[in-house]
C-alpha cells in the first residue's frame, strides 16, 4: 500500500507533527472554557433584582447580589470553568478574569511576529520545528 500512495519516513513525520500543531494551534479555543461565566441568582427568600434579570448586565448583577444577598446560587452549566474554580464572579476578580484571556491573545499576536521574521531569516521548517517542539514541551509541562 505504501508503493501505492508513495508514502515514506518523511510524510508519515509530517502528519504526525502536523497533529501535534493542530493540537498547539486548538489552545485558541481555552478562552472559551477558562472565562466562561456562569449565571447567578439569590436563594434568600423574597430577593427579587431591580429589573427583569435578563435586562441587568453583569455588573448590574453583581452589584445587586453583593448589596442585597446573603446566599448566592451558581445557575448550571454546561462545563466548569476557571471562573467557577476561582470564584471570579464579580469585582475585581471578574477583570483579572478576562486579563487571561487578553494576555494570552497578546502572546499570540507577538509569537506570530516574531517567528514571522524568524522564519523569514532561517527559514520556516527549522523555526516550525522549534516553534512546535516549544510548544509540545510547554503543552505537555501544563
Amino acid at each position: 500500500m505504501s508503493s501505492f500512495l508513495n508514502i515514506n519516513r518523511f510524510h508519515i513525520l509530517c502528519f504526525i507533527l502536523w497533529q501535534f500543531g493542530l493540537f498547539y494551534a486548538c489552545q485558541l479555543i481555552f478562552p472559551i472554557f477558562y472565562n466562561f461565566h456562569p449565571g447567578l441568582s439569590c436563594e434568600d427568600p423574597g430577593f427579587q433584582f431591580s429589573k427583569q434579570k435578563c435586562k441587568l448586565s453583569k455588573v448590574e448583577i453583581c452589584s445587586e447580589l453583593t448589596a442585597n444577598c446573603s446566599k448566592w446560587l451558581i445557575e448550571p452549566a454546561p462545563f466548569h470553568s476557571m471562573v467557577q474554580d476561582f470564584k471570579m464572579f464579580c469585582g475585581s476578580k471578574a477583570y483579572d478574569a478576562a486579563w487571561i484571556a487578553t494576555i494570552q491573545f497578546i502572546g499570540a499576536l507577538v509569537g506570530a511576529l516574531v517567528y514571522g521574521h524568524l522564519g523569514d531569516y532561517f527559514g520556516r521548517k527549522p523555526v516550525s520545528f522549534v516553534g512546535i517542539s516549544i510548544g509540545i514541551i510547554f503543552g505537555v509541562a501544563s
